[in-house]
């Protein structure tokens, strides 16, 4: 059955072009940076990087959501990898035992392929 990823898309889209957006307007503040006419230049420059670092750790915080949902999605994928080999699941003492009754010698490798 395939994911109805379609809300998915559209928040990625509206959170990459509200990204974007605030990308654009920290950007057009360089274009008047700095002048020695206006105010103090520290000023100026906090004022600019203030929201700059703001951004950064939001980014940050985003990023490390995403590794999780990552990580999780992987712990999912590999669990349902698993549930479809089921012989991987056995403790190698079971399959052991299971080889032990399902063979009579050593050189019965057809049942021991059959098994897995």
């Amino acid at each position: 059955m395939p994911l109805d990823d379609s809300p998915f898309r559209q928040a990625k889209a509206a959170f990459l072009a509200a990204l974007f957006d605030q990308h654009q307007s920290l950007s057009t503040r360089t274009s008047a940076f700095p002048s020695s006419q206006r105010r103090d230049v520290r000023t100026e420059v906090y004022e600019f990087v203030s929201p700059l670092d703001y951004l950064e750790d939001e980014l940050t915080d985003v990023q490390r959501e995403i590794q999780q949902v990552r990580d999780s999605l992987s712990q999912q994928k590999a669990a349902a990898m698993k549930s479809i080999q089921p012989i991987k699941m056995l403790p190698p003492e079971m399959i052991r035992k299971i080889v032990l009754h399902a063979v009579e010698g050593p050189r019965d490798y057809s049942q021991i392929a059959r098994l897995l």
